[in-house]
């Protein structure tokens, strides 16, 4: 699920997204340089140990859009 939001006063464009942390970090991954893609390693590892332990996660994730992309 994602949502489009605007800025009225910097008319910065961003979308939104959350979601099934396998559905939303496989989107992440694309175009991401190398300090990033540590960070994603970092998270799933994290996620990972919360669901051994049965707790169910949702992950979130942002990106600015041109008005183009908009």
């Amino acid at each position: 699920m994602g949502i489009i939001v605007k800025n009225e006063e910097t008319d910065e464009i961003i979308y939104f997204v959350k979601g099934a942390d396998e559905v939303v970090l496989e989107m992440t991954e694309k175009n991401q340089d190398d300090e990033n893609l540590k960070i994603q390693e970092k998270t799933s590892q994290h996620i990972d140990k919360f669901a051994s332990k049965g707790l169910r996660t949702l992950c979130m994730a942002y990106k600015p859009l041109s008005e183009s992309e908009y």
